[in-house]
């Protein structure tokens, strides 16, 4: 057992009202980051990794909504405009390069998610990014500012 488990309190040498400072509430400031502003709309059916991306992309400022299947991705394009889009290719309900082709026309910037080696060329020059699984978060916030800077052009 340590010492200090066993030492008895001695009167008059513990801690006093004068000990405690009242200090005035902090303000934190915004995050600090480049995505003030721009949201992104990562879909993917790992729960971890939208996780991942979600709290990453929020402390570099961004506003982050995410879709587990094709169908919730679909349903959120419809009704919210996005600055980019994570999107995975291999989800249990679809394939994200189905959602890609169909995306055609005014559409945000998308990088592609793959954890196989290789992306069709077809697939790919349809993209304007790819992150192989699995991704430093370096490369997840250098494609996201990528990404939104190209949409804002």
């Amino acid at each position: 057992m340590p010492a200090y488990c066993r030492a008895a309190p001695v009167p008059g040498l513990g801690p006093t009202a004068a000990d405690h400072i009242v200090v005035t509430p902090v303000r934190l400031e915004p995050p600090m980051g480049v995505g003030e502003g721009k949201t992104v709309l990562v879909v993917d059916d790992d729960a971890s990794l939208g996780l991942l991306c979600r709290v990453n992309l929020e402390l570099d400022g961004y506003a982050v909504v995410e879709a587990r299947s094709i169908a919730d991705a679909r349903s959120v394009l419809e009704h919210t405009a996005f600055d980019a889009v994570l999107l995975d290719l291999h989800l249990g309900d679809g394939d994200g390069g189905d959602l890609l082709v169909s995306l055609a026309g005014a559409r945000p910037p998308v990088a592609l998610f793959t954890g196989s080696g290789t992306i069709e060329p077809e697939l790919a020059a349809l993209a304007e990014g790819v992150l192989p699984k699995p991704f430093t978060l370096d490369d997840l916030l250098g494609t996201v500012r990528r990404l939104t800077s190209a949409s804002a052009r």
